[in-house]
């Protein structure tokens, strides 16, 4: 009787200390996890970037460029990250010294900028991280440096830039002589190299860059991951460019590429450029895609399960109708007569951002005009053009004060980033 009781003591004990030592592993793999993720990546001056911070940055790049999650490709993104986030720990730095503070309106509002430029509703960027396994302090920390080191430069240099009338006036002549020549509607990602001993790294990081956008990375992504121009902030879009406004070394390469090829990297004096060629067009055509309509439609839905020769009958109900229609009151009170379940008016949407089938259909269509039945999400629909403006290919005097300021102040945030680079301390320890 003593005996077992002893045994069953002993078992206690056994499970007792198993568990103990379960815990105390458990335990001690949460702590070097949290003491990995504590290391230090690279000191910048007095700051630090932690392999926490390397970690996520990552996890979001290798997610925005759609590339595989692969320990090599991990390898590769490790120097172009890093060097990203020592170059934001740097901007951080003089925005602080500098006195620039950001409002809760002004983050708010830039991260409304982002949701529209990436088709995300209010509170979609923090929801859409979350799904992606995103730390979303990362990515708004990352919004906000962007955000101080731009009201930085406006607020350093944007008063002492002046766009006069006659350079306007200048632009504008250039333009219109040039409208019968060809035009590219481009993108760029600019990587700046200071000094020799930097070259092989910049080269190096750019020619890895090239590569992802040849697997499948969205140029867009990586320009706003990586690029150091102020177009980062826009996916590296620069609008179009008429031949003969850019340098003569980029403009060669510019004329060989085919619309959405990506070039290989072109050295100038002050880096490497990429030049992603997203169009092109003959001298006087205008972007259609940006065209902005003010549609109105007669949907009906088509279930799954509809037998063929009923939904040929909706259909044929929906171009009847259509046909009849003489403006765009007309078809929302048909639409209300043949209980369509959507709102007839769908209002002001740009040309490029509806699906192909109804660019195809619509880019041309003059207003007035009622176009054929097409599929829809769900069912069937028939659209009359209320109104349409399009895309000028002269820009307006606004448009070209501000690129021109845009471009001054580029130059001089090159500037000073090249100073403070320069006189930096900078530990890179992994």
């Amino acid at each position: 009787m003593g005996r077992d009781k002893n045994m069953k003591v002993g078992k206690t004990v056994k499970t007792m200390m198993a568990a103990a030592l379960l815990m105390l592993g458990g335990a001690m793999t949460a702590n070097v996890a949290a003491q990995e993720g504590e290391r230090i990546a690279a000191v910048v001056n007095d700051d630090i970037v932690s392999m926490r911070d390397l970690e996520e940055r990552l996890k979001m790049a290798i997610i925005n460029s759609r590339v595989e999650n692969s320990p090599e490709m991990r390898r590769r993104f490790v120097p172009q990250v890093l060097r990203k986030l020592v170059e934001e720990r740097l901007q951080w730095q003089e925005a602080t010294r500098q006195g620039v503070n950001l409002t809760e309106a002004e983050i708010a509002r830039t991260l409304r900028n982002v949701e529209e430029q990436n088709r995300l509703p209010p509170g979609g960027l923090e929801a859409m991280s979350r799904r992606d396994g995103i730390d979303f302090n990362s990515l708004l920390n990352q919004i906000k440096v962007e955000l101080a080191w731009l009201k930085l430069i406006r607020t350093r240099y944007s008063g002492s830039i002046r766009i006069s009338d006659a350079e306007i006036d200048s632009q504008l002549a250039i333009i219109k002589s040039n409208l019968n020549r060809p035009q590219y509607l481009l993108a760029e990602i600019f990587l700046s190299n200071d000094s020799a001993s930097q070259e092989e790294e910049v080269r190096a990081l750019a020619d890895r860059i090239v590569l992802q956008t040849r697997q499948g990375a969205p140029f867009s992504a990586l320009a706003r991951q990586f690029s150091q121009a102020a177009s980062a902030a826009v996916g590296g879009d620069i609008g179009w460019i008429y031949e003969g406004q850019l340098p003569a070394e980029i403009e060669a390469t510019v004329k060989s590429l085919q619309p959405a090829q990506t070039s290989n990297p072109i050295k100038t004096l002050t880096g490497y450029h990429i030049v992603h060629l997203r169009n092109r067009r003959s001298g006087g055509q205008q972007d259609k895609s940006n065209s902005v309509l003010d549609l109105a439609q007669i949907f009906m839905p088509i279930p799954q399960n509809m037998r063929p020769e009923e939904a040929r009958i909706q259909a044929g109900l929906v171009q009847t109708a259509a046909s009849a229609a003489e403006n765009c009151d007309d078809m929302a009170r048909l639409a209300k007569e043949l209980n369509s379940p959507q709102n007839p008016r769908v209002g002001k949407v740009s040309v490029g951002s509806l699906p192909a089938n109804l660019q195809a259909v619509l880019a041309d269509l003059p207003a007035g005009k009622v176009t054929p039945v097409v599929k829809n999400a769900g069912g069937i629909a028939a659209y009359m053009v209320c109104s349409r403006q399009d895309e000028s290919a002269i820009p307006s005097r606004e448009d070209i004060s501000s690129r021109l300021e845009m471009e001054r102040l580029d130059i001089q945030a090159r500037r000073i980033m090249r100073d403070l680079r320069r006189t930096a301390i900078i530990d890179v320890r992994i």
